[in-house]
């Protein structure tokens, strides 16, 4: 048994008042503890407000979960006082024992109608707020349908009238539609503002720009060079990473990327261009040396390590793309294709690149997605159609983090 008493000092030492404001004080602010030594003490789980609400209600209108938890515990164990009422008093008869037991009885009905009720308020909360959510969202796509109602006219204008037009309606609050808009209708203008969208610092929104440009750089477009300048000029930073290997001809040259502050260099292995010491040109044309650390000849893959921090490295995505997604070939000094995705094997991938031409840079070039994470590595031409091939990056990535440690390296930028 809990000694009353004790629970009492316990509360005066804490210089707490036994008095029912101060417990019901003390359960809206959901102290446990406090609550615990208050019924411990003496008090009712049943005490009420002067507004006659019970200490349980009380404690569930402030979301005091764990308190009435313990309201509940105090006064549910009525199997336990019918055992001790029997070793007290066993002459009693059963009426005797339940009339014993009916204020218990009551505090325990109050309690039950108390949560039943609770229940059915929050049920009905979470329908309101559901249907509200509805409504909001219909509101908003009824206000997106009248913002375009509104721009297409202005959207098959001029140019300028274009421009103003999808900066507008990402002005207004949905940079998607925006992007969705320039995509729809492509032009200088929109490549111009999915450009500017492209290089702002929201993740999400410069993601979505650059999905938008691949798109049309990959079509049938009259204005897919422009977007594959835009394209160029949103990659300009991630351009830095990539090096050539060797200072020959570009026809004998292979290329790699850095996937690690420290000088970390990942590349396709090709025994008779990547040497065990060999020259690297960084995008400035500037040459350091660079040792062959690691190869890995089943994956045709190798990893090299130049001196000296500070290397612009690019993530390794987690996950490889999906048939029919597009996909970006970044080539040395800030050269880009925008390729689609045909196929996905345990070997690699199948990549088309439409409108590939002269691309400076084939073999161990990095393959991006719109987050600009590696998800391929150009491993070769598979056919004259300028189908490449390349190397998965979740199936590389582990082959970099063992590399990686062998070398006593620095952790790889995989996000």
């Amino acid at each position: 048994m809990v000694d009353n008493e004790a629970s009492r000092k316990r509360l005066e030492q804490l210089g707490i008042a036994f008095t029912e404001d101060t417990f019901l004080s003390h359960v809206r602010n959901g102290n446990t503890e406090v609550v615990s030594l208050f019924l411990e003490a003496g008090m009712s789980a049943d005490t009420k407000d002067r507004n006659g609400a019970p200490a349980l209600i009380l404690a569930y209108r402030q979301g005091q979960i764990q308190i009435a938890h313990r309201l509940v515990e105090s006064v549910a164990k009525l199997e336990q006082l019918f055992e001790e009422l029997d070793r007290a008093k066993p002459t009693k008869d059963r009426w005797d024992k339940l009339s014993a037991l009916s204020p218990f009885a009551t505090i325990l009905s109050t309690l039950l109608i108390a949560l039943v009720g609770w229940y059915f308020t929050q049920s009905y909360n979470r329908r309101q707020s559901d249907i509200a959510a509805n409504q909001n969202q219909q509101q908003n796509r009824l206000l997106e349908l009248e913002t375009i109602e509104k721009m297409i006219p202005h959207l098959t204008a001029n140019e300028e009238s274009k421009r103003v037009a999808l900066i507008a309606i990402h002005d207004l609050g949905n940079p998607r539609l925006a992007i969705e808009m320039a995509q729809l209708y492509p032009s200088a203008a929109s490549i111009d503002v999915l450009q500017q969208l492209a290089n702002l610092d929201d993740t999400d929104g410069r993601s979505q720009a650059i999905a938008a440009l691949s798109f049309i750089a990959a079509s049938d477009s009259s204005s897919n060079t422009l977007a594959e300048t835009a394209l160029q000029n949103a990659f300009r930073s991630q351009a830095q990473s990539i090096v050539a290997l060797g200072v020959d001809s570009s026809n004998n040259r292979v290329w790699g990327t850095f996937v690690g502050s420290n000088g970390l260099i990942l590349t396709q292995y090709d025994p008779s261009r990547v040497l065990n010491v060999m020259h690297v040109a960084l995008a400035n044309e500037a040459l350091v040396d660079a040792d062959l650390k690691s190869k890995n000849e089943s994956s045709r893959l190798a990893m090299l390590k130049v001196r000296g921090p500070g290397y612009p490295p690019l993530r390794l995505a987690k996950h490889a793309p999906v048939a029919g997604s597009l996909v970006i070939a970044l080539g040395y000094q800030g050269q880009i294709r925008v390729g689609i995705v045909e196929g996905v094997t345990d070997k690699g991938l199948n990549i088309r690149f439409p409108n590939a031409g002269t691309f400076r840079g084939t073999v161990g070039v990095p393959v991006v997605n719109a987050s600009g994470e590696i998800v391929g590595i150009v491993k070769f031409y598979k056919d004259e159609s300028i189908v490449m091939a390349g190397v998965r990056s979740d199936v590389f990535a582990t082959y970099v983090e063992q590399a990686a440690s062998s070398i006593s390296a620095e952790s790889v930028a995989v996000q």
